[in-house]
């Protein structure tokens, strides 16, 4: 048997454009990934079509004013921050500060966790996000701007404030194995997946935003 045959439909990356979150028309949030695949003849658009993407994983919650980016070194997509809110009922403030990763070969949605030592992204929405990569083995997102609120010591919701931010941030996310895949065993039991070692970790450092001045 081939190294081709052995490989699952599942590893298959599909090409196209995602579309994770927002608004409805009747203001619910959306917390689905879509997936549009262009069909081209002769390098023209011709038409799409909206393919079922199944995924695994305990996914974001429903969002908007999040960002969304392609980190071509890990082959996944990260989302981060934006607004949900009905997150203020347990955290005095609609704005997220999570970063979730979709790895794009095996479908699974990981929820990313900061190393010991990094510094966390304040509850942001409506920011900016890059990545800076060489698309083998160099990669860094840079975060910046949006709308910030600080609820972590908040015992209030009267207490928490949101301001314009002019935070800059280097996230570095990286892969328990790099550039491997999590689960190529189709035996693996995701619901034992999830403990620190296994999940992807990520380290966050705030720029001085002096030197942008």
């Amino acid at each position: 048997m081939s190294v081709a045959e052995t490989v699952r439909k599942s590893d298959t990356v599909f090409e196209g454009i995602y579309f994770f979150g927002g608004r409805k028309e009747n203001g619910e949030l959306n917390n689905k990934l879509r997936y549009f695949k262009p069909v081209t003849v002769d390098n023209k658009v011709i038409h799409g079509e909206f393919p079922v993407l199944k995924t695994s994983g305990a996914g974001p919650v429903g969002r908007y004013g999040h960002t969304m980016a392609y980190l071509p070194v890990n082959n996944a997509i990260l989302i981060a921050g934006g607004r949900n809110d009905e997150m203020c009922k347990t955290h005095f403030t609609p704005l997220l500060n999570d970063l979730f990763l979709f790895l794009l070969d095996q479908k699974i949605w990981l929820n990313v966790k900061y190393s010991v030592k990094s510094e966390k992204l304040a509850h942001i929405g409506n920011h900016c996000m890059s990545v800076v990569s060489d698309g083998e083995t160099y990669e860094k997102i840079l975060i910046f701007g949006g709308i910030e609120s600080n609820s972590e010591n908040a015992t209030d919701v009267s207490q928490v404030q949101s301001h314009l931010s002019n935070k800059t941030y280097i996230v570095n996310v990286q892969q328990r194995s790099a550039g491997k895949s999590f689960f190529k065993d189709p035996s693996t039991d995701f619901d034992k997946f999830g403990s620190q070692n296994d999940l992807p970790l990520s380290s966050a450092k705030r720029l001085n935003s002096k030197i942008f001045k």
